[in-house]
């Protein structure tokens, strides 16, 4: 497998940086690997809003970029995922956000549950949220994984 950086910048001048590394197989027929399963986990503080709407803007060229690679073919179609952390004043350290009640779900359907972000966060660990989608969610064997961690904390 190689790695490839697909989105490394500065979104705001003043806070917000989002840095996502993406691994991916060079050629989908190549390794015999035909889907896609990936996670966007997002912070949901008071400073993210513009980065919440950036994400849903991203999913769809996202998934051109996989289908172009080969990725999300047929009926082995890539999945999406998201994840809100530090949502309210106690800070969660997770939360699951669906789309037509499914945790994973078409690129079409990533709006429906990033509308469910909040910016209402006061205390924000990426990492007991990696942490929690791990222990939470369930991949598909052969499909390739993806975790978006997308945080101006340090």
């Amino acid at each position: 497998m190689k790695k490839i950086a697909f989105f490394a910048g500065i979104l705001s001048a003043t806070t917000s940086v989002l840095a996502l590394t993406l691994t991916v197989a060079p050629k989908a027929n190549a390794i015999n690997v035909k889907a896609v399963d990936t996670v966007v986990i997002i912070e949901e503080s008071g400073a993210m809003g513009g980065e919440q709407s950036w994400i849903q803007q991203v999913i769809p060229s996202l998934e051109s970029a996989f289908k172009a690679e080969g990725f999300g073919a047929g009926t082995d179609s890539n999945r999406y995922g998201l994840v809100g952390f530090g949502s309210g004043g106690s800070g969660v350290l997770g939360r699951t956000l669906t789309a037509n009640g499914n945790q994973l779900f078409g690129a079409s359907d990533f709006a429906t549950a990033a509308s469910q972000l909040v910016t209402s966060g006061g205390f924000e660990d990426g990492y007991s949220a990696i942490d929690y989608t791990f222990n939470n969610y369930n991949f598909r064997s052969g499909a390739v994984k993806n975790f978006f961690l997308v945080t101006d904390e340090d």
